[in-house]
């Protein structure tokens, strides 16, 4: 069995909101080519970008227990874009799915 250990000696754990950007990441390009039918990529990066800060904010918001922190808000959201972004170029567009997705609705 593998086990991965910290500079400090602890294991790393995944914590659910850790998930959810990671699911988030994943999911909203896809979401977003279905929406977005046409090529403008400017529009894609904003609308990821939306998504992205809306899931930073929300994440903070259900931890924070009355002390929001807009710092660990734009890390989680920086994290959910990264993650989409990479998922975009790694699994989506060489898989094809990217253009499955555009193309699906379509006239």
């Amino acid at each position: 069995m593998l086990h991965l250990l910290l500079a400090d000696g602890s294991s790393p754990t995944l914590t659910w909101t850790t998930l959810v950007s990671l699911v988030v990441g994943v999911v909203a390009p896809i979401l977003v080519a279905l929406v977005n039918k046409g090529h403008e990529v400017k529009a894609k990066a904003i609308e990821l970008a939306a998504i992205s800060a809306a899931t930073g904010v929300l994440n903070e918001w259900l931890v924070s227990s009355g002390s929001f922190h807009w710092g660990q808000a734009l890390v989680n959201a920086m994290t959910t874009f990264v993650i989409a972004v990479a998922s975009i170029f790694g699994l989506w567009e060489p898989t094809g799915v990217s253009d499955k997705a555009r193309a699906s609705g379509r006239t």
